[in-house]
């Protein structure tokens, strides 16, 4: 039976897997189904891993009316309505981090300005 075949079988029948994997050096449960012809991981938590959303609710803060007025103004002075022009470019052409947060050297298109 194929991959592809035995993954549709099992879409059908609604069922899932219980799997151990590793995470950050730690084991972990999780679910494993099929949707369409991927193989899907859902991560379970365990209780103590799951925050209260209240405990990342800001503090609440008193603001002046000075406070506010001097918020408006500053983004007033730094809002733009003529947005012409070319592209933008880049402002830092030293090296830069990757995808994976490496630094790589800049490529010979970026470091001479182009």
């Amino acid at each position: 039976m194929s991959a592809s075949s035995c993954g549709r079988k099992k879409h059908r029948l609604g069922k899932v897997a219980v799997a151990k994997y590793a995470w950050s050096r730690r084991e972990r449960l999780g679910l494993l189904r099929v949707r369409d012809d991927v193989i899907v991981l859902h991560a379970m938590r365990w209780p103590d891993e799951i925050r209260s959303p209240q405990e990342l609710l800001p503090p609440p803060v008193e603001l002046t009316d000075e406070e506010i007025e001097g918020a408006l103004a500053l983004m007033d002075s730094m809002t733009r309505d003529d947005l012409e022009g070319g592209v933008p470019r880049r402002l830092h052409r030293g090296r830069r981090a990757d995808h994976r947060g490496q630094a790589r050297a800049p490529r010979a298109t970026e470091a001479s300005g182009a």
